[in-house]
């Protein structure tokens, strides 16, 4: 699991950001974890809680911290490197979604099969070497409402009933 942890390449060496040392203010830790906990108040839709910052800002860092603070509830850290992560990435394959002709709708539906393979991927393949792990393509992806269906079921089944 360690494995699967987010790392830094710096200069000719990587760093395991998780055996580094980590400054924050309590008081932002705190809301960090209260903020990813929080309900969209909505039912409506559903929503995915994520970290939006510009690069290098300290996004992969404060997100074990924020998992382990005692106002957050979760019971599994999922992370999904596509760059920087020691050379463990995902990659769509091929990499233009929707095809040649760029079919909008197609794209979209593949984005859902492509996140549903790589959850599939992350939650049954061990991973320990560097290397860029390639996510075919469906050609004939489901709707979106499946992609959800197959998420839930994937998470439940790998990571029990009550996950958070």
């Amino acid at each position: 699991y360690a494995a699967s942890l987010p790392t830094r390449k710096v200069e000719d060496s990587t760093m395991v950001l998780h055996e580094q040392p980590f400054w924050a203010k309590p008081e932002s830790l705190a809301r960090l974890a209260t903020e990813l906990m929080r309900s969209p108040g909505r039912k409506a839709r559903d929503s995915i809680r994520y970290l939006c910052a510009p690069t290098c800002s300290g996004k992969s860092a404060a997100v074990l911290p924020a998992f382990l603070h005692p106002d957050a509830d979760f019971t599994h850290l999922l992370y999904i490197a596509f760059r920087n992560n020691d050379g463990k990435y995902f990659l769509a394959d091929p990499y233009y979604p929707g095809g040649p002709a760029g079919d909008g709708i197609l794209a979209q539906r593949q984005g859902g099969a492509f996140a549903v393979d790589l959850l599939r991927s992350l939650l049954t393949e061990l991973w320990t070497t560097s290397g860029e792990r390639l996510i075919p393509l469906r050609e004939v992806p489901g709707s979106p409402t499946k992609a959800k269906e197959e998420v839930e079921a994937l998470l439940e089944e790998h990571c029990g009933k009550d996950y958070k």
